[in-house]
């Protein structure tokens, strides 16, 4: 454990010019764990409208998690452009 955090410091100290792209990867990852809190809701709340044959709702409740999905892919392709940039540059920095 004291290896690890021995660690991290050295890579923020390479890392300390390229803070806010890991600021943002971490704001990112926070998101993303709501993301994956609300899809299990809002599916089961569809499943829930098409048994009671609710339709109108059910074509809302699909719109809804095709919006978040669509964020939460966006969200995805953030944090993938963010971990590059700060794992090249901090390696060339090295």
């Amino acid at each position: 454990m004291k290896e690890t955090i021995i660690n991290l410091k050295k890579v923020y100290q390479y890392g300390k010019k390229y803070k806010m792209c890991l600021v943002a990867q971490i704001i990112c990852c926070i998101f993303g764990i709501g993301f994956n809190i609300v899809m299990p809701i809002l599916s089961a709340k569809l499943i829930v409208n098409f048994t009671d044959s609710v339709f109108n709702q059910a074509i809302l409740m699909s719109i809804v998690i095709l919006c978040v999905s669509v964020i939460n892919e966006i969200k995805t392709l953030i944090i993938r452009k963010n971990t590059q940039i700060f794992r090249c540059r901090t390696i060339k920095n090295m």
